[in-house]
């Protein structure tokens, strides 16, 4: 027997939204977005989309860009998507995600 952690995060969703919990400030659940989107897309994180994507929403497309020949020269930052990953499975847990809250 365990905790259903995805429930408990739900359900503390769902309360805090009833009682007017203040919202994220900033950029965070752009960020959040960004990230689960590339995630469900190319099965694992890929830093590129999730910036380009990030940025996009931000509307701060110029912001940082002296850094990228910096991060690709020490590898930190990978030009192409991540191979190996379990795409169908990924894609297939977002969907079920996706239909269980519509559902409810």
């Amino acid at each position: 027997m365990g905790i259903d952690v995805a429930a408990v995060v739900d359900a503390l969703r769902k309360l805090a939204v009833q009682r007017g919990a203040a919202k994220p400030e900033g950029n965070v659940p752009l960020f959040n977005r960004a990230f689960l989107k590339t995630v469900e897309v190319f099965g694992r994180t890929y830093d590129i989309a999730m910036i380009a994507g990030y940025k996009l929403g931000s509307d701060k497309l110029m912001a940082d860009t002296e850094k990228f020949p910096t991060l690709l020269k020490k590898r930190k930052i990978a030009l192409l998507p991540p191979r190996g990953a379990e795409r169908k499975t990924v894609r297939r847990i977002f969907k079920k995600t996706k239909e269980d809250r519509a559902g409810k």
